[in-house]
């Protein structure tokens, strides 16, 4: 019990030896600050590190999209040389979109063509199964409508398009099937 009040009435501090207790209580605050100073360098550098990752996830993001304007940069550019070779001249925004809009099925620059040509040729041929499949005797009629439809669009865009359509199937009352399958023929 002496002990316990010896040490709550820091008597160890004020004793003829006490200059070896200041000494470690020195010793053990400076380790205490040092603890503490490592502790905020490590959380800065961990905030830095998680700012870092950030915009390495940024500049990944931006490379990939760059990369991807650059293919679709080089396949217009090749369908314009391919168009040149043909014979055909159409202004590059129009081969701009036309490239936009198969980019996505066009595995190499060499599938662009197959899959654009419709856009500049008129097709030769349509596949019979598909036309005696969506072709009924009710669809010319339903096709001249629907053309009717599109003639008065002021905005002409896909999603504008897309919705125009579909009220106008809604209100014929008729399947989607029934529409879609012969305009892809178209």
């Amino acid at each position: 019990m002496k002990k316990l009040l010896s040490i709550l009435n820091i008597d160890f501090l004020i004793h003829n030896d006490a200059l070896k207790n200041w000494r470690m209580i020195l010793f053990l605050s400076v380790l205490t600050l040092v603890m503490i100073s490592s502790g905020h360098s490590a959380d800065r550098k961990i905030f830095k590190i998680a700012a870092l990752n950030s915009e390495l996830k940024t500049l990944k993001s931006d490379f990939i999209e760059a990369k991807k304007q650059l293919l679709v940069l080089r396949k217009e550019t090749n369908v314009i040389r391919i168009l040149a070779d043909k014979g055909i001249i159409k202004p590059k925004e129009d081969i701009i979109n036309i490239v936009s809009s198969v980019k996505e099925r066009a595995v190499f620059i060499r599938d662009l063509w197959p899959l654009a040509t419709y856009f500049f040729e008129t097709p030769q041929e349509y596949d019979l199964k598909a036309i005696k499949k969506a072709w009924k005797e009710d669809t010319k009629t339903l096709m001249t409508e629907l053309v009717d439809t599109l003639k008065k669009i002021e905005d002409f865009s896909s999603a504008n398009n897309e919705k125009e359509i579909k009220e106008w199937i809604t209100s014929k009352g008729i399947s989607y099937g029934k529409i879609m399958q012969p305009l892809r023929l178209c």
